[in-house]
């Protein structure tokens, strides 16, 4: 079916124009149960919006459904065809990103290192030095006994993103742990003088670095 076209004044007076737009702002301000239920609702009549499909896969991508989120990007894709995809594209591989992600989590805290590495790995494959990838390989090389890499890790994270919570809090516990507790205390304090307001954000995060 063909879509109605939004290159014309009437698309503003469209009232699944006017939804979209507002199950989009639903999604911004985290309201996604109700922008999931107008998408669905929309695509009912425009089942090859690139824009609704794309919108139903950011609701699975902020829940944690990785593979669906996946499905819903590709979906959009496809619809888009001979449009921008380039968008939907580049979200396919944050999908992929964080299902990586979230299984190396899920293994390091099961004790499987060696599935946990290799899930970071497929991550840093996709997103070459990203920090909170390096941080979370820190962790498994810490858990695997290797604090001289672990270190490296932090550090590297640390370098690309100056506030990156899981690279501080491993580096905090590694430095402490091997007895070098007066670069945690500065290191603490180089992150209060620099990053005060994002910890004044965040009083659960500044709680657990203090401690």
């Amino acid at each position: 079916n063909k879509q109605p076209s939004e290159n014309t004044e009437s698309t503003a007076l469209d009232p699944d124009i006017i939804a979209r737009t507002n199950a989009q702002d639903a999604i911004d301000d985290g309201k996604l149960e109700q922008a999931e239920t107008a998408l669905r609702d929309i695509l009912t009549r425009r089942p090859k919006d690139p824009e609704v499909l794309g919108g139903l896969g950011m609701i699975k991508l902020k829940q944690g459904q990785h593979d669906e989120a996946e499905k819903w990007f590709n979906d959009a894709v496809l619809a888009a065809q001979g449009g921008e995809t380039s968008k939907w594209r580049s979200l396919i591989l944050v999908a992929r990103f964080w299902k990586n992600m979230h299984l190396a989590d899920e293994a390091l805290t099961e004790g499987r290192l060696s599935d946990a590495e290799q899930a970071v790995q497929r991550c840093l494959a996709l997103q070459a030095d990203e920090p909170n990838a390096l941080a979370l390989l820190g962790n498994i090389k810490s858990a695997g006994g290797d604090d001289t890499e672990a270190e490296r890790l932090y550090r590297q994270a640390l370098a690309k993103e100056g506030y990156n919570v899981a690279a501080i809090s491993g580096l905090l516990k590694l430095l402490a742990r091997t007895g070098r507790r007066d670069e945690a205390l500065a290191l603490v304090e180089q992150v209060n003088q620099n990053y005060a307001e994002e910890l004044d954000k965040n009083p659960v995060v500044h709680a657990g670095l203090l401690r």
